[in-house]
This record gives structure tokens, sequence and C-alpha cells, in this order.
């Protein structure tokens, strides 16, 4: 499968038609606005299975809402305008070779195109579930303060133009009327909008421009199409001999058209028209641009045309003479993806903006054809790890690296925030992070093209690259610490050594008969998901090098995602149920029971004792206190439920008892409370009620560790150094509720006195529950 193809599948699953929006009616799906999140199921609609409630406890907290660049404008007064995910950006471009942020506007959803007159911006909003979805124009007088005017809901569009008093809107789904349409909206009033003429067209307009009564549309696989707007009640349209694929168009001041299309070998070109006969365009002549570059946006600057696109980063022809086009170079616009995600170019004079999916924003001047200011943009939020010892959120941001954010609540009350914690973690050498895991002081990051990078979270800076021509998309930190677990695209694990976790040491692999979809473990044991099966597999990691299969056990579905809680490990998979295995004893894991979440396939979810939290095109909380062992298995009704996420949810995790923390795609992150059960069942005691200590501290060599648990279980006690190096096991197997004292001598596990410096001690239950306390040994 293509890039592109890849692409256009997350689009389809991005922007999934149906009662999500409020909207009806069947559609294509646009191909290239967003670039991919994780692939669900074509049976997970946006709808609320039945039963399911509207609220009532899953309140979003906090929200971190930045995501890719998407769109860039210039105001008539010269300020640069752009969005990422869901913030509308003002830009400062007064000094040359940067660009700096002036003002800010968050939506709740993801905005997927704009366009600029005088000093309003018209956007289009859409994916935020059961709300606002459509056209929303936002004052601009002062750029330091955005103001949100008029808007029509009921659109889910992909690009927007304006002219005069009509806003033009391309659209894939509505809630009335065609849902892949050009629609006429009067914005003569901006504080009341109002649609005016709609006509459906073959395909979803990616693009428009305008010119003496005609629009021209670029349909994608459709070709060209063209409606004439003179009565903007009645666009009608026309017949286009331009049936080759079309992603971009623009219109010079003497009336050429330049189409940016894709020839059947897949190569980017761009065809110029006449249009003295503007309902019939004749070819004028044609230029291939570099490599494949697929344009999604063109824009004329005089005689140059500026072409944005997938691939091909932001390329300038030469079209002074139409009929002989000139290519003249390319400039690279992704720093951090090694296929540019070039999306919409925008020109002011000599200067130009640029919005790359992966990177960010680009400056450049128009005559000298380079690239000058850059604004690194937010990234999709692909997965999310919480750390134990800190609440730190870290979010693996696809092109973007890895994000720390903390919770903060504003002295004197107020709702609180999510703020980034320290610089992101990211280099030049990165690709496509999808998946982040913790182990102490380091992070392990996912690369879809690279590998995986070892970070130091102290410093946000990385310490190895491993496995680096290898595709990797899944990472797990086993719960003893001591491997690193990475999925590939061709579904093998790769089992890493963890004895110097900065830089972790390939020492095995697993290669399950039917793929891996999903893994985990405690470190003794490995479960694997498959893909092409029913099955739940059973590795022993004994012999570390050499792991050797134990049991499967066959579940409902396929494809399962993965969650431990406890003593139990919840899979989700195919057809929309819940099993739940038994893995107290994790060399001998058996099925405990089962539940229909109806729908929800494949999808992430997290548990904390009795709370189970699913989540995908909205998030869910159940009580799991009693779960049916024998069929028939009954559908859970959520004690609670949202579907104000934005975006659809690729990674949930518990920050703590009663909040989650949920990364949302484009939409970025969240948190949400995830209230306790209040049905009459008695909560299990939750994972989280395991407390440590250590005295003296500092201490010269001799110390006193004291553990207590909320309820009996087994507990692991450890000390690591700031490398997370494992040095001294003090206990294995402790149970009981009663504070447990344990004595330390201050020695490594070989006898050795410990350098002086500062240690990690750790306990970890078998319930999952984690404990951190940090020690200072003085020589």
């Amino acid at each position: 499968m293509t890039m592109r193809h890849l692409v256009l599948a997350a689009f389809a699953l991005l922007f999934a038609s149906g009662g999500s929006l409020g909207l009806t009616g069947a559609s294509a799906q646009p191909d290239a606005f967003f670039p991919p999140v994780p692939q669900l199921p074509a049976n997970v609609n946006n709808v609320a299975p039945e039963g399911f409630g509207a609220g009532g406890g899953l309140e979003p907290l906090a929200r971190w809402p930045y995501g890719y660049a998407r769109s860039v404008a210039f105001t008539s007064s010269g300020v640069g305008v752009t969005m990422q995910g869901s913030v509308l950006q003002t830009l400062d471009l007064s000094t040359s070779g940067q660009v700096s942020v002036v003002g800010e506007l968050v939506f709740p959803g993801v905005i997927s195109d704009m366009a600029t007159q005088g000093d309003m911006v018209y956007l289009m909003l859409t994916h935020f579930l059961n709300t606002e979805t459509g056209l929303f124009i936002v004052d601009l007088s002062d750029p330091a303060a955005p103001v949100r005017r008029g808007s029509v809901t009921g659109l889910a569009a992909t690009s927007v133009l304006v002219q005069d008093d009509y806003a033009y809107v391309g659209t894939y789904n509505t809630a009335e009327g065609p849902s892949l349409s050009l629609r006429v909206i009067s914005v003569a009033d901006a504080d009341a909008p109002v649609q005016v003429g709609a006509v459906e067209t073959p395909s979803f307009p990616e693009d428009i421009a305008i010119r003496g009564g005609y629009a021209y549309l670029a349909l994608n696989d459709a070709g060209l199409g063209i409606v004439d707007v003179s009565a903007p009640e009645g666009p009608a349209l026309g017949n286009t001999s331009v049936t080759a694929y079309v992603g971009a168009v623009g219109i010079s001041d003497a009336g050429t058209l330049a189409v940016g299309q894709r020839n059947s070998a897949g190569r980017g070109l761009v065809k110029l028209y006449s249009l003295d006969n503007p309902d019939v365009p004749v070819e004028l002549g044609t230029v291939t641009l570099s490599s494949r570059a697929d344009p999604l946006d063109l824009l004329w600057s005089g005689n140059q045309i500026l072409v944005a696109g997938l691939f091909g980063g932001v390329q300038f022809v030469n079209a002074s003479d139409p009929a002989a086009p000139v290519y003249v170079r390319r400039r690279e616009t992704s720093t951090a993806f090694s296929a540019s995600g070039a999306n919409r170019v925008a020109v002011q004079g000599n200067t130009f903006l640029v919005s790359d999916f992966y990177s960010g924003i680009h400056q450049g001047s128009v005559s000298g054809q380079n690239l000058r200011g850059f604004l690194q943009g937010g990234g999709l939020a692909q997965d999310l790890v919480v750390d134990d010892e800190t609440d730190i959120i870290y979010s693996a941001q696809a092109g973007s690296g890895v994000m720390a954010l903390e919770r903060v609540v504003p002295v004197g009350g107020g709702p609180e925030r999510l703020e980034p914690f320290m610089n992101r973690a990211h280099t030049s050498q990165w690709n496509y992070t999808t998946d982040v895991a913790l182990q102490l002081n380091h992070l392990y990051a996912a690369d879809g093209f690279a590998g995986i990078w070892a970070i130091d979270k102290t410093t946000m800076t990385t310490t190895a690259n491993v496995l680096r021509n290898t595709p990797i998309r899944t990472v797990s930190v086993t719960e003893d610490g001591k491997f690193l677990l990475a999925l590939d695209d061709a579904q093998t694990v790769y089992v890493l050594s963890l004895d110097n976790p900065a830089s972790p040491v390939q020492i095995a692999t697993i290669t399950p008969p039917a793929g891996a979809a999903d893994v985990g473990g405690t470190g003794p044991v490995v479960w694997v998901s498959d893909v092409n099966d029913t099955r739940l597999r059973l590795y022993d990691m004994s012999t570390p090098s050499a792991p050797q299969a134990l049991s499967s056990l066959d579940l409902r579905g396929s494809r399962f995602r993965l969650a431990r809680a406890g003593d139990r490990l919840y899979t989700n998979g195919a057809g929309g149920f819940i099993t739940v295995v038994d893995v107290s004893d994790p060399a001998a894991a058996s099925v405990k029971g089962a539940f229909d979440v109806a729908g929800s396939n494949q999808v992430p979810l997290a548990g904390l004792g009795d709370v189970l939290v699913v989540a995908g095109n909205g998030v869910y909380s159940y009580n799991v206190a009693n779960v049916p062992s024998t069929p028939p298995f009954p559908r859970f009704t959520p004690t609670s439920s949202s579907q104000q996420i934005g975006d659809v949810v690729t990674g949930v995790e518990f920050v703590q008892p009663g909040v989650v923390a949920l990364s949302v795609g484009h939409a970025g992150v969240s948190t949400f409370s995830a209230p306790l059960p209040t049905s009459g069942e008695s909560p299990a005691a939750l994972a989280g009620e395991l407390s440590l200590s250590v005295s003296p501290n500092p201490s010269r060599g001799t110390m006193t560790v004291g553990v207590t648990l909320a309820a009996p279980e087994a507990v692991e006690v450890a000390v690591f150094d700031v490398l997370g190096r494992r040095v001294r096991t003090l206990a294995t197997g402790l149970a009981g509720t009663s504070p447990e004292a344990i004595a330390w001598d201050g020695r490594s596990d070989a006898g050795a006195p410990l350098a002086s410096g500062v240690y990690v001690v750790r306990a970890q239950s078998a319930s999952g529950a984690v404990a951190t306390a940090r020690i200072t040994i003085v020589r």
C-alpha cells in the first residue's frame, strides 16, 4: 500500500460519515488532507451504541489542542494566519527568518481549511463529535485577540474560498442535501452567514479557484469540475474534458488556469489552460514536477507558480510562457519526515507561507525561492504513556517526536491546563513517532521508519537509536523493567534487554504463527495477540535469548488491543467484545469472562481497579466489578460517556484514580474525569493504593524501606540508578496490608557498596500499582 493510499484510508477513518457530526448520507471520503491515524475497522462509526449515556461523569478537564499544520493565509494587512489541529494562530513575520505566534483561538474540533478576506478568516471546523461542524468566521482586526463571529453548521468540508460577499465550501458530508457538493454561503453579515445555494459534485472538492462567475474545482479522481456561480442561489455544474486526477487549482491575474495533477505513474505535474472560453478550458502546456510531488495546493505569484504537495515540499515553476512552463526547483519542507507533507501555500508580496503536516509552518522568499523561517507544528497524537512518579504525560506526536505535558492547576483556582513540561524530544533524524513507552528515567519512542529512539526523560535528549532501519509501530516495557518489546510492520516482536536502559540491545525475536497485533507482559512471561487468528499467545522468557511458547487462549475476535489492570488483562478485538483474562499467575493465564461493548472494536482501553475506560470515536467508562464468566455475554452499559473528544482517540492511560489522559489524533492530548463505579458493587482496591518510604534520607548506607498495601498481594521492591539500571532487588513476593519494613545496607546485588549519588527505589504490586522514592547516598 502506498503512502498516499494510507493517507486516503486514514482520512476516511478520521472523517467517517454518519451520526457523529449530526450528518446524513453516504459519501466518498477525502484522501489527502490529514496523514494517517491508527486504522479502526470500517464498521466502527461515530454513533453511540444503544444504551450509551451522553455524559454524566466523563467530563473534559484540560487540553493541549495542537496538531498538524494544515493551512496558511494572509490577511489584507499582512498578518500571517495558520492552524495547528484545533488552534487558529496569527503570526508575526516582521523579523526576517523568524515565525512567532501573536494570538490564538482554540476550537473544539479539527480545522480542515481556511481562507481570508480583509481582516476576516473563514475556517472549516470538522470532526468534533455531535457538536459544531461547519464554516466559522473569525475577526482578526486585533491579531493578538481573535474574535469568533458567526457560523453555518452541519457541513463537513475539505476546502473553502471567499470572494466578495460569498464563501464557497467544498463538502464531503452534510446534515442536509448532497454530501459531495459545492455550497455557496452569503457572508455579507459576518455575524449571521447563511447558505444560499448548493450543487452536487461527483467527488469532494479538494481545492477551489474562481474567476468570472465560474468556480473551478479540484475533484481528485473525478478530475476538474466547472461550476457556473454567476447566480449564487443556483450554482450549476457543467461538463469537463479534464478527467485525470486533479488535486489543486489556481488562476493567474491574466486568466491562465493552473491545475495540479498526478499521472498514471503517480508522478506530479502541472497543466496550464486558457480560460478564453471559461467553461471549456483549452490546454496550453505541461510541466512535470520533481519526484512524486502529489499536488495539494498551488498559487500564482506573477509568472511563478508555487506548488505544495505530499512528497514534494514546495516547488517552483516558471510559467512566463504558458505554452512551455519550466520546472525550476524544489525546497524541502519536512525537517523530520522522509516524505514531506506540504499541503497549503499562501503568498503576499515577496513572502510566502507553506504548511507541512509533519514539520510545521515555513516562511520563504518568492524571489529567492528559498525558506527562511520556521514554526514547529504540534504533530499527530498517536499514543501516550504516564509517568507514575510525576504524573507527567508523554505523547508520541508523529512527525514532532515526543511531547512532555504536565497538568497545571492555576493558583487561586480555575480550570486545570495541560502545558509543555520540557522541550520535546526530537531531532532531524527522526521520522514518524508511532508509540512511546517508559522505564524509570528513560522513554522509548517507536519510529515508523527508523527503529526505536531511547530518550533520557530528565533532559528529553536521545541516548540511542536501535533497530535503525526497521519500521516500529508499537513499544512496551515489561512490568519488571527488564525488557523492551517492539512490534514492527511485519508483525514480528523484537525483544531488547534493558540492562543498560540508555542503550537497549536486541536479544531475541518472537514470530507468532498468526502475526502480532499487540504485545506486553510481566517479564518472565510475554503475551502477544494475534492478527489473523483469535488467540492470545503466552511466551516463557526464562531464557531471554530464546523465548518459548507456553500456551494460548482462544478469545472472541482478533487483532486484540491489550490493557493490564491488577490481576486482569483486558483484550478488545474485532466484534466489539472485551475478554477478561486472569493473569494472577501470568504463566497460567485463563479466561475469566467477557462482555459486549457494542461497536468499540480494537480500540484503546485502560483499566484501574473496577473501572475500565474504552476509547475510540468516543470515551466510555464501565464498572467491571462483576464480569460474566459464561455465555451469553451481555452488552454492558457505560456508567458514563463522552463524545466531546475532537477526533479519534489513539491512546488512553490513567493519570491517577478518577483521571484519564487521551491522545486524540489531530486534536492533541486531553484529560478527562473518569469517576469510580457508583452502582451497588463494592469496588476492589484500586491500583495506586501502594505507598513507599525510605529513611533516613539522605543516608550513609544503611536505611529502611517501608511498603504499605491497601489489599493483600505480591510486591517486588528494587533499587535503580539514575540511568534506570537495576542495582539491587530488595524483596519479591511481599503480601499483606500491614506495613512491611525492609532493611537495606546500601549495597548492590553483588555485595559492593553503591557509590554516592541519587537512586530510585521502586515497588510494583501484582495488580500493577507502582510507587517510587528517591534516595541519596552520601559516603
